[in-house]
């Protein structure tokens, strides 16, 4: 029987926080071969998770709210905030993203967020996911403005992308 307690959880924080993209999964399924995708995801306030969507038409995402706060965010085509739901211990706490639609979370900058996330697998990292064009990658210089707008943008705006850094 797997377990997942207040100690795994402290230890996949201080994890996460050191980890480079400041955000770790803990698989609590065999990604080869598991029909069902399950993990845990920390995301600490420094991390930028880049807007996509699960293409597959059966692809869905959904999120429960261990602790803290993150915002999920949905996008139209052309990179327009068109929705922001707070998940957050005193409010809502599950979201069920359909398959094929833009989206992204966004931690507050005083918070970090624990989830648990289940989706369709087995996971083939070539079919998981595609990646927003308008919303740098997680390596570009201006991801962190992006992350910073995706905080604090209001419904109807856009990210710019500014000229690229030589």
């Amino acid at each position: 029987m797997k377990r997942f307690d207040a100690e795994a959880a402290r230890a996949l924080a201080a994890a996460a926080t050191a980890h480079p993209r400041a955000r770790l999964n803990l698989n609590w399924h065999d990604p080869a071969v598991d029909p069902v995708q399950r993990f845990f995801n920390h995301l600490s306030a420094r991390t930028y998770v880049r807007p996509h969507r699960h293409e597959a038409q059966s692809r869905w995402e959904l999120t429960l709210l261990l602790t803290g706060t993150v915002d999920l965010l949905r996008f139209d085509d052309e990179g327009t905030l068109i929705a922001r739901e707070r998940l957050q211990p005193d409010g809502l706490r599950a979201v069920e993203v359909p398959a094929a639609v833009w989206h992204s979370y966004a931690v507050p900058e005083d918070q970090e967020a624990l989830l648990f996330e289940i989706k369709e697998g087995p996971y083939q990292a070539a079919l998981d996911k595609r990646f927003a064009e308008w919303a740098p990658a997680e390596t570009d210089w201006d991801a962190s403005q992006c992350r910073d707008w995706m905080r604090y943008g209001v419904l109807g705006s856009r990210f710019r992308r500014r000229a690229s850094r030589r």
